[in-house]
């Protein structure tokens, strides 16, 4: 089951400031169409700077492009466990990817129980993703405050992600600047 992200989709999306971090849009925009762009798009900046701001506003611009979307919580281990995300997302996929429900395949109970990122990821994305068609344009996942993940468990769901990229979809991420985990492959690091 997708966890419920609306009253905090509400909330930050309510702080946006019009006509603010115009450029952040612009260049995920394009690097959404731009076949060329490396498939991760990894926003930094520090704490406090509107990150996840940016993140629900970027959704609501481009909802019809986004597969699915997770917002980490420091108030929330539980939902900003690995397992709890990438089963999130996997749930949110079912909804927003023709065909992925059916391709998840025999064994997904066995998987589901697991909280090993790597055996989820193998149930949850690479097997279906591998099976369905191509949605004709690029989709993206959206994880915002990947920061937030509980610091022993963030180490091994990089790992995963570093595989995610090599998936059909493009994956945006929001991180601070600071901390144990170091994004796979930095693509953008504005200071705005």
């Amino acid at each position: 089951v997708p966890h419920d992200y609306s009253a905090l989709f509400d909330e930050k999306q309510g702080e946006h400031l019009p006509g603010t971090r115009e450029w952040a849009f612009t260049e995920v925009l394009f690097w959404i169409d731009d076949a060329g762009a490396p498939q991760l798009f990894w926003l930094m900046g520090g704490g406090g700077t509107g990150k996840s701001v940016l993140s629900a506003e970027f959704l609501l611009r481009t909802f019809y492009r986004t597969a699915a979307w997770h917002f980490c919580r420091h108030d929330n281990k539980e939902q900003s466990s690995p397992a709890s995300l990438l089963r999130s997302l996997a749930a949110m996929l079912c909804h927003t990817v023709s065909g992925f429900e059916e391709m998840l395949g025999a064994g997904l109970d066995e998987a589901l129980a697991s909280t090993d990122p790597k055996t989820l990821f193998e149930a949850l994305f690479t097997t279906p993703l591998a099976r369905v068609a191509a949605p004709g344009r690029n989709m993206i996942i959206l994880i915002d405050a990947l920061d937030e993940i509980p610091k022993e468990m963030q180490k091994p769901l990089l790992l995963v992600e570093k595989r995610a990229v090599v998936v059909r979809d493009k994956l945006a991420a929001t991180h601070r600047r600071k901390g144990e985990a170091k994004p796979p492959r930095p693509v953008v690091r504005r200071e705005d």
